[in-house]
């Protein structure tokens, strides 16, 4: 989301006074690419073994919740008070809706996620049960906004009676500029760091992994863990033959703009890296799986062509037409 809002916000700068709200490393992020960038409180999911935990997702929410109101009341509420401002832009975030409600001024969404509730989608039917709790999650953090702005590299149809609008995934400009070439190893991202149990069963693979996502930088065997630095992390996975990953809507759209073959392995109990890697699937940009099989792993190496040949045919869009949607939208709805 940070990575997205700052592409975002970098090209309407210069056109409109913008002030930015986020927490933890988002708030990191943006900080250090932006003015006027305020600490609030947030929520993170829990994951353990590759599977979202709701009691403890839960239980950190509760202990958090005083704090984050209290915070996100002081540095937003008080905030949007003092600014008066003619629109607020939510990239699903809660407190965005409340000040919004309170104050009375138009929101605006602009998310991947919203695709869920807003489009006609395909899914696994056994994740039915997931994906109406996840409808019921996207529903209380962003209530009835003017317009949904949805970024997304599938496209299926939206529902009627739906204001929103699908565009390409919002890439970086430095993701665009980079030259793909393909050398002899495979990008492992983890965004669960309880997933190392995961990614030890690739070394029964004749195959050299570059993993990110421990915090670490060390070799085991066939592993080679690196810490994040963003200009060596996306000449690595420029130079991949092919990536596994969770089911993160970015890594996955900036893969698919790479033009890299997809082993994606959602984590369980999240219906958007479940959603995800189904349609990476339904593509033919690689395959969808529900755990990490070195045995699939291996079948799916095999295929890496059928899955290139899909992926060179890729259309590459860039930024500026979501950027016009966004831009009207905030001329049409301001107050």
């Amino acid at each position: 989301h940070a990575i997205r809002s700052g592409v975002i916000i970098d090209r309407i700068k210069e056109k409109y006074d913008v002030y930015i709200f986020s927490h933890d490393r988002a708030y990191e992020y943006l900080n250090k690419k932006f003015d006027n960038v305020y600490k609030i409180g947030g929520f993170n999911t829990v994951y353990i073994n590759n599977k979202v935990n709701n009691t403890k997702t839960l239980i950190n929410a509760l202990k958090r919740n005083p704090t984050n109101i209290k915070v996100g009341y002081q540095k937003l509420y008080k905030k949007a008070r003092a600014l008066s401002p003619d629109i607020i832009v939510t990239d699903f975030e809660m407190y965005a809706t409340m000040v919004s409600k309170l104050l009375q001024i138009p929101l605006i969404s602009l998310d991947n996620i919203h695709m869920i509730t807003q489009a006609k989608i395909d899914y696994p039917p056994h994740h039915q049960t997931e994906m109406l709790k996840a409808k019921g999650v996207i529903k209380s953090y962003v209530v009835r906004p003017k317009f949904h702005i949805m970024t997304s590299f599938f496209f299926p149809k939206v529902r009627s009676r739906k204001n929103a609008v699908i565009y390409p995934p919002v890439i970086r400009e430095e993701i665009y500029k980079l030259k793909p070439t393909t050398e002899d190893h495979i990008i492992v991202y983890q965004t669960s760091k309880e997933s190392v149990n995961l990614v030890k069963r690739l070394k029964a693979l004749d195959e050299n992994f570059i993993v990110y996502g421990f915090n670490k930088s060390e070799t085991d065997e066939n592993l080679t863990y690196k810490l994040f630095n963003e200009d060596e992390f996306y000449e690595d996975l420029a130079s991949a033959k092919a990536v596994v990953c969770n089911g993160g809507f970015t890594f996955i759209s900036e893969a698919i703009t790479l033009k890299k073959p997809i082993y994606s392995v959602p984590a369980i109990g999240n219906f958007e890296q479940t959603l995800n890697g189904y349609y990476v699937q339904k593509l033919g940009y690689g395959e969808y799986h529900e755990n990490m099989s070195p045995k699939k792993l291996e079948r799916f190496l095999k295929r890496l062509d059928k899955y290139q040949n899909k992926l060179n045919n890729v259309k590459r869009y860039n930024n500026d037409g979501i950027i016009h949607e966004l831009e009207y939208r905030i001329e049409k709805y301001s107050r």
